[in-house]
């Protein structure tokens, strides 16, 4: 009998912790109830001093690269349309996602402009594998497409698979390699 007990005041325990991080942490909890808790979590040292959740992106971005060659050809890449990709193929590329969305923030970062120089001799390599040394004397432009995304708040919702419409272009860096 005292085994079941102490589990059943265990599980109370853990719903009563969890429940108290989940009001301080939602930033929709009512204030009412947040401020009848915080003294008790402020005690024991549960309180939190930030949110659970952001706040929602405004805007969809992808990258494209215009890759000039010596020889003069041109391609090319494009980001990947991710709204096409298998839910399975989304998680894998996960982090190459992560690492797309960061990158784009290089061009005003002078720290990361050898990110941005190497990743353009990838780019260059890439479109180009048949050509040796293909990012000698190669020009890539890396350009910033963005899509706003409307607010919740106007109805009806678009499906997530309805395409986004971009329509802003900003060129984020030159890369003109030796």
């Amino acid at each position: 009998m005292l085994p079941r007990l102490q589990r059943i005041g265990v599980n109370l325990l853990i719903v009563t912790v969890l429940a108290l991080v989940a009001i301080e942490a939602i930033p929709q909890s009512p204030r009412a109830v947040r401020a009848a808790v915080q003294p008790l979590t402020r005690r024991i040292g549960l309180a939190q001093s930030w949110n659970l959740f952001v706040s929602p992106d405004m805007v969809n971005t992808r990258l494209r690269a215009e890759i000039t060659y010596a020889d003069g050809q041109t391609e090319e890449w494009r980001s990947p349309d991710w709204r096409a990709l298998s839910p399975a193929r989304r998680f894998v590329m996960h982090r190459h996602s992560e690492w797309l969305d960061n990158i784009w923030g290089a061009g005003n970062a002078p720290a990361l402009s050898p990110a941005l120089t190497s990743w353009a001799r990838y780019l260059a390599h890439s479109e180009r594998p048949d050509l040796p040394q293909a990012d000698s004397g190669a020009e890539v432009k890396i350009i910033i497409e963005q899509a706003p995304i409307p607010s919740a708040d106007i109805r009806p919702w678009n499906s997530w698979r309805t395409p986004s419409r971009f329509d802003e272009a900003t060129t984020l860096a030159i890369e003109k390699l030796p």
